[in-house]
């Protein structure tokens, strides 16, 4: 089991972390441009690694193996919508973000758009999905712990949530980043050397492995087959629905868009994203295929830790922690467990980090207390730091009771993500003739087709279709007489949209009505759809002379 030596490399691993983040303390942090974002001066690739870094979170290092283990390597489609959404936004949002102000979030788009009530709303909307999200990852990462130890998972969650706040509390954002760098190398090697070492336990090696993953029919990553319930994910599941969640989360999430902002400028945000986009699809491969390995090897071999939950349910996500803990050997058993605290070490700091700025810049400086000095905000995010890591610590103790984590993270952040970025996709598309009129015509049939697919098992099929026909009519009216607005001045619109989205999409996820990666598609239609539809009503149409 767990050795002193394994001990030794997880307690010098986790030291080196809190004093990077006490070494960055000690530097320049006089102001919340420093504190919060680097003093915007953070090389491109360092960025582009904490990209990385960030989104693989423990929930990644341990739910991708239980996913494959379980099944496939279809996994592999929503990794192709995630490179594909990178692209996007490198080329589309981030020329917003960098267009001569100086941002703290890209919710200031919104801002300096329509006011502080849209503002002020998208900055709740994703801080209630960070903190969702990230508590379920504080949870993932409390599992290996909880079988080395041999403690319960609350102490283990209290454990590692402790260490990453200190760290996150003294450094900031660059401790944060540089952080991230170490952790990507530490947990890509803790993927490498399980690949390389498991095959050294099964009789036939490689061979083995790839006769009954064939004959099991396990190496299959490609279904077209259309369709909106879960688990089995399919191409447009990737390419639409991953499309939408990783625009949300790389470009409307603060948790990832602060990383960007911290780089010196357009060129190095977007070099930053696109290395994300080379990176992230070999890198899910590996812990898909070190799940594919595990299923081989515990074919023919006994768990000597069942990997069952307190209720004695099967977990798929203990089974990776559970053959670190039982079958690797000294020294790399220590590096493997210190490799998926990293991962959630990275993944949690960033989202203490993004709460502490969009509250302490967005909510503190506007609503609270403005005109303070610079010493005063910096004191106040690190301040605030402590209470947002109590708050994803109490998620996680919450967050025990499902099969796979990484379902419950990603559908939990599906229930405000959608709407934050239909409102950033209607702010940058309402005055700009090449996006409004293809806009107007896909919502239209998007909204009517999506009303229909998500709620025709619980309504008459004649009644749905009856009201999808409606709403695209009323859709239609409502979004092609915005036509004629001049420019959307008007709160009302965006603020609407992202309430409206919220509540369907909390109803949608309370009742499992869609499988997760479709949620960010419906949750953005609806906000735009709403957003649209309300404009003409809410904001002066100038009518043109023709029209006069």
């Amino acid at each position: 089991m767990f050795t002193a030596i394994d001990w030794l490399v997880v307690v010098l691993y986790c030291a080196g972390m809190l004093w990077l983040g006490y070494f960055f303390g000690r530097k320049s942090q006089g102001s919340t441009k420093s504190y919060l974002l680097g003093d915007r001066n953070m090389p491109w690739w360092t960025v582009g690694l904490s990209i990385i870094a960030t989104e693989t979170s423990a929930v990644t290092v341990i739910s991708i193996p239980g996913m494959a283990y379980l099944g496939n390597l279809t996994f592999l489609q929503i990794v192709l919508g995630y490179v594909l959404a990178r692209i996007f936004i490198s080329f589309v949002l981030l020329p917003w973000y960098f267009g001569g102000h100086e941002v703290y979030s890209c919710n200031e788009l919104l801002y300096r758009k329509f006011g502080p009530a849209s503002g002020t709303l998208s900055v709740v909307l994703i801080m209630v999905a960070v903190v969702l999200g990230a508590g379920v990852r504080v949870y993932a990462a409390a599992i290996p712990l909880k079988l080395c130890l041999n403690i319960s998972i609350n102490n283990a969650i209290i454990v590692t949530g402790i260490i990453t706040l200190l760290y996150t509390y003294w450094g900031g954002i660059k401790a944060v980043i540089w952080n991230d760098v170490i952790q990507f190398f530490t947990f890509m090697c803790g993927a490498l050397l399980a690949i390389c070492y498991i095959p050294t336990r099964i009789d036939g090696g490689l061979h083995t492995i790839i006769q009954q993953v064939t004959d099991a029919g396990k190496w299959t990553f490609f279904d077209s087959t259309f369709k909106m319930a879960g688990p089995d994910i399919n191409i447009w599941m990737g390419v639409i629905g991953a499309f939408f969640l990783c625009t949300m989360t790389h470009g409307a999430d603060q948790l990832l868009v602060q990383r960007v902002l911290a780089c010196r400028n357009l060129r190095d945000g977007q070099k930053s994203m696109l290395m994300s986009a080379c990176i992230i699809f070999p890198l899910f491969l590996t812990f898909l295929i070190t799940g594919l390995m595990l299923w081989v090897y515990y074919q023919s071999h006994p768990f000597l830790i069942q990997p069952l939950d307190l209720a004695g349910k099967f977990k798929a996500d203990y089974i990776f922690p559970v053959f670190i803990i039982t079958e690797m050997p000294e020294i790399v058993k220590g590096f493997m467990i210190a490799a998926i605290i990293a991962a959630v070490m990275s993944s949690t700091s960033s989202a203490l980090n993004a709460l502490s700025s969009l509250y302490t810049i967005h909510i503190h400086k506007q609503h609270l207390a403005p005109n303070k000095s610079e010493e005063y905000y910096v004191k106040v995010s690190k301040n605030n730091t402590i209470l947002w890591g109590v708050l994803l610590m109490l998620i996680a103790v919450l967050s025990q009771d499902v099969a796979i984590i990484l379902n419950l993270a990603l559908g939990l952040l599906g229930i405000t993500g959608g709407g934050v970025l239909g409102a950033m996709f209607y702010t940058i598309s309402i005055n700009d003739e090449r996006f409004r009129k293809p806009i107007i015509g896909a919502l239209t049939l998007v909204s009517a087709f999506l009303f229909y697919l998500v709620f025709q098992s619980h309504i008459s099929e004649p009644a749905v279709f009856a009201v999808a026909a409606v709403l695209s009519g009323i859709l239609l009216a409502g979004m092609l007489s915005s036509e004629k607005v001049s420019a959307a001045v008007s709160q009302t619109p965006v603020v609407s949209g992202m309430i409206v989205s919220s509540v369907i999409m909390a109803y949608i996820v309370f009742y499992n009505l869609v499988f997760w990666p479709w949620l960010y598609f419906i949750g953005t239609t609806i906000s735009m759809a709403v957003a649209y539809f309300l404009t003409p009503f809410c904001n002066k149409i100038v009518l043109t002379p023709k029209e006069a």
